[in-house]
């Protein structure tokens, strides 16, 4: 049994007559007796009636078997129609990984608005996680899309990574603190501070990149008096004016009666944000959420005077990593 032999069952059992059916399917008379006999020989009961070449009827078998194929019909076509919108990035279920500090851009989360308005069939689940455990579920394919950050020696051929954008950095004091009203901050005036990081095991990229730039830019060793697991718990400690931190400015205005966000004056802090997703199996639903994501962030960096850091990528050239 096959779904030819189903539709050429039903149309002779909507029409009852055998030259007509085979007209409308576009096939021989001949051609329809044998595959509804041979449907029936397969099934093991008749079909029709056939009194003469004119007068066909159903059997009462019949008419109960094409109750059921005109069912499992319609679920066949549903399920084409179902797998086509997935295809093109309008159903099925997008598992997205991404780091905190994503989640805070106004971006992102319009994207998945977006996404929810233009694909009503699509499920979309969120998992909060750091970059190194990002990769780890992306290899183990528990997420399909991941937002992160990456060292500048990154390289799997088995992943594509795109470019987002560069995401500022920014100096978060106490709010009494003696550089709260501070008209300039330099790196090296950040020397004798306690700063609270993340360690490298949650985020080696964001780690060595506050390390690299206050020997660099400031000529010292930052003192880390405490290691955090995400940058809320770090907001806070700054809060109860356990140290310093740096954070991405998606962050900026959490904890705001508490805290500072600055500035530095002499060096701009800042770390690009990718895409990564698997590159042997095409997910239309992620490429179409990147590119929402994209339209969205660029259409708040046009809205924003003040910018965010180095202008993004346009919604058509991401570049791989």
């Amino acid at each position: 049994m096959d779904i030819v032999q189903l539709r050429n069952f039903v149309t002779t059992s909507e029409l009852l007559h055998f030259a007509r059916s085979a007209e409308r399917l576009g096939i021989t008379q001949s051609a329809l007796s044998r595959s509804i006999q041979r449907l029936e020989k397969e099934l093991g009961f008749r079909l029709f009636s056939r009194a003469n070449k004119w007068d066909v009827q159903l059997t009462i078998a019949g008419e109960v078997y094409r109750k059921e194929a005109l069912r499992l019909l319609h679920d066949l076509e549903h399920a084409r129609q179902l797998a086509l919108t997935a295809e093109h990035g309008d159903a099925g279920k997008l598992v997205i990984g991404t780091i905190s500090s994503m989640l805070g851009q106004g971006a992102f989360i319009d994207a998945i608005a977006e996404l929810r308005r233009k694909s009503p069939l699509a499920v979309l689940e969120i998992v909060d996680s750091t970059s190194g455990e990002l990769l780890k579920l992306l290899e183990a394919h528990k997420v399909d899309l991941a937002f992160l950050r990456l060292s500048a020696d990154f390289a799997d051929d088995r992943l594509i990574c795109r470019k987002l954008f560069m995401d500022k950095l920014m100096l978060v004091v106490p709010k009494d603190h003696r550089l709260a009203a501070a008209k300039r901050i330099r790196v090296a005036d950040l020397a004798q501070e306690n700063f609270i990081l993340v360690p490298g095991e949650v985020s080696a990229v964001f780690r060595n990149y506050v390390l690299d730039f206050c020997r660099i830019r400031g000529s010292f060793n930052p003192r880390i008096v405490q290691e955090v697991s995400n940058n809320y718990t770090a907001l806070r400690l700054v809060a109860a004016k356990c140290g310093i931190t740096l954070v991405s400015s998606a962050y900026r205005g959490t904890f705001a009666e508490h805290v500072t966000y600055l500035e530095l004056d002499d060096f701009q802090p800042e770390l690009a944000m990718f895409a990564l997703y698997p590159g042997n199996r095409p997910i239309p639903l992620a490429d179409k959420f990147i590119r929402e994501f994209r339209l969205k962030y660029d259409m708040r960096e046009r809205s924003d005077v003040s910018g965010s850091g180095d202008p993004a990528c346009p919604a058509g050239d991401l570049p791989e990593c």
